[in-house]
């Protein structure tokens, strides 16, 4: 599940085959590791400014935490 939020602060809750091809200023991926590496190809690109991760399973390969605001111990910027 993607959640995005627009210009005008609206949230869209939407799958990764709904987001394909969009783009959102912000964008929240959850629990990335219950998508496929195609879904989660597809989810992620549609950032333009800010991405978050919500997660409370272990992080798929590649997805480095450390280059993530939920790395243990970090907090987000801003």
């Amino acid at each position: 599940m993607t959640a995005a939020l627009g210009a005008e602060d609206r949230l869209a809750v939407l799958t990764p085959v709904q987001a394909k091809g969009l783009e959102f200023d912000t964008v929240v991926v959850a629990e990335p590791a219950e998508l496929g590496a195609g879904d989660l190809y597809v989810a992620l690109p549609p950032a333009t400014r800010r991405l978050g991760i919500v997660h409370a399973q272990a992080l798929p390969d590649g997805m480095d935490p450390a280059l993530l605001d939920t790395a243990p111990g970090r907090r987000p910027e801003g």
